[in-house]
């Protein structure tokens, strides 16, 4: 449930030029993720770093719900995104995607708005 002191959600001009600025935030991120792959590959994560870039060129909130402060991109956009990355590294496209999902099942935001909590157990059964 939302508060009344939410703002409103954007509107589809806002996420048409948030998705472009993520377009040309991407671009100029690829040549450093190409430069990396090696780098990535020997210590079978990606580096920190270019995670946290990813996640401050907003991929990450590409599936989430715009209600939760994401971006609600249809799956052409992801899929464009994705395979943009692949032709830089395919590992890192693949992290990437990965964390797309996980993203779009929980936010910061998701916690405030929807009010989720830890599950705790219902108690005995039986």
């Amino acid at each position: 449930m939302t508060s009344v002191s939410d703002p409103p959600a954007p509107t589809l001009d806002d996420l048409s030029a948030r998705l472009d600025d993520l377009s040309a935030r991407l671009d100029d991120l690829l040549p450093e993720i190409r430069a990396r792959a090696a780098e990535a590959e020997r210590a079978c994560t990606l580096p920190a770093d270019v995670a946290r870039a990813l996640e401050g060129v907003g991929v990450f909130r590409l599936q989430r719900v715009r209600a939760l402060g994401g971006l609600e991109a249809d799956p052409v956009v992801i899929l464009d995104v994705i395979e943009r990355l692949a032709h830089a590294d395919a590992s890192t496209a693949w992290a990437t995607l990965i964390g797309m999902t996980a993203s779009s099942f929980y936010s910061a935001e998701a916690d405030r708005t929807v009010g989720c909590h830890r599950l705790e157990p219902a108690g005995p059964t039986g």
